[in-house]
Formats: structure tokens, C-alpha cells, sequence
């Protein structure tokens, strides 16, 4: 598994790229500048095939609609932040008002324990509410993905409409509770491991 991060939008959101063993791809997070994550696969060789969505805010999906229209990938995200693929208020786009959003159409919802397959590759779906009603994170072999659920020594912001203080502190303890250790993909900022957050992130180990 090829795991390549390209930094998108004014908010430098996390956006990784992962290449099956077939030359296909699977995007973790597209929220601005298609043209780069294009370019990208369009330079290895790849095709995208499906596009997993960590949850709504616009800096996480902006770019979805362009992307799945160009390559037909198959989206995905929990069925509770679904509503927010159609509206600026929703997913806070109009937060910043120079941000042109364009609604994603279809999308496939997921939930808790839901397994998400790509050639050699499984993403299970972990449901951690807490930034939104319909945060996940994706676990793949010895990777997770945890959006903004769970940064490099922090967690997600939680007064956002649908941001719970509680319930984003029980998501991080619960990933803090899996068997042996992963690398820590987050949304934004730089990559962990979920043994360094056991041992050092104040939120849990609070």
C-alpha cells in the first residue's frame, strides 16, 4: 500500500492518495484543487475508483464533485453527515465566501463496522462522532485515518453545528482502546502513531 499526501485548499487539509497493487486508487479526503490529486494519478498511472470522506466540512469534500465526475469513483460517507454533500451552511462553505462549492450528487452511506474493499485493500469504518454527527475514521493494515477526529497531540474542534465535546473525547478513547499500534493519518497537520497519542495526547490520556 502507497500512501501519498497532498496538501489542498487554504486550509492545507490532508489529502491522501492510496494505490492498490492493480494501479488503482482510493482518496481519502479531496477538499479543494482537483486538479492536483488528477494530475497526480493521471502522472503514476492510476485510476481512482473510490473517494472515502472522513465527514462533511467543506475543506474535506470540495473538490468530490469535480473528481467523481471525471473518473466515476464511487463516494462514500456516514449516512448522518450526508446531508451536508448539498449545502454551504451545512458543511460551513460559507465560512469562507471565496470558496465556489459544487454539491456532490450520489453518494454511497456507511456506518459503524462497515468494510470498504479495493482490489488487495479493506478500510473498515469506525464511527467517531464528535467534530460531526458522522465523523469516521478508515482503517487500513497498520494505517488510520482519522480526519478530525484525532491530530498530532489534539483533537477536532468541537463548536462547529454538530460538535459534541464528549462524544469527540469517547472517539478518541475508543481508537485509543484497539489492538497494537497504527500510523496516524490526520486531517490536517503531520502524521502520529496512535502509541505516541496513548502515551502522550492529553485527551486521552485524560
Amino acid at each position: 500500500m502507497k500512501i501519498k499526501n497532498i496538501h489542498l485548499g487554504e486550509l492545507a487539509t490532508n489529502c491522501y492518495i492510496i494505490s492498490t497493487k492493480e494501479n488503482n486508487a482510493v482518496v481519502i479526503d479531496c477538499g479543494d484543487e482537483a486538479e492536483k490529486v488528477l494530475s497526480y494519478t493521471v502522472e503514476e498511472g492510476l485510476t481512482i475508483k473510490k473517494i472515502l470522506l472522513t465527514h462533511g466540512h467543506f475543506d474535506h469534500i470540495g473538490a468530490v464533485a469535480e473528481i467523481a465526475q471525471k473518473t466515476d469513483a464511487q463516494v462514500f460517507i456516514h449516512e448522518l453527515d450526508k446531508p451536508m454533500l448539498s449545502g454551504n451552511a451545512s458543511n460551513l462553505a460559507g465560512l469562507l465566501p471565496s470558496f465556489n462549492f459544487k454539491p456532490i450528487i450520489e453518494a454511497t452511506t456507511i456506518e459503524d463496522g462497515d468494510t470498504i474493499v479495493q482490489d488487495e485493500l479493506t478500510f473498515k469504518v469506525i464511527h467517531t462522532p464528535g467534530h460531526t454527527k458522522g465523523g469516521v475514521c478508515y482503517l487500513c493494515g497498520g494505517s488510520i485515518f482519522t480526519g478530525d477526529t484525532l491530530f498530532y497531540g489534539d483533537v477536532g474542534r468541537t463548536d462547529f453545528p454538530g460538535g459534541n465535546y464528549n462524544e469527540i473525547i469517547n472517539s478518541v478513547k475508543r481508537l485509543a482502546m484497539l489492538d497494537g499500534d497504527y500510523k496516524v493519518f490526520p486531517g490536517h497537520g503531520m502524521a502520529s502513531s496512535l502509541e505516541r497519542e496513548r502515551n502522550f495526547n492529553s485527551y486521552i490520556k485524560g
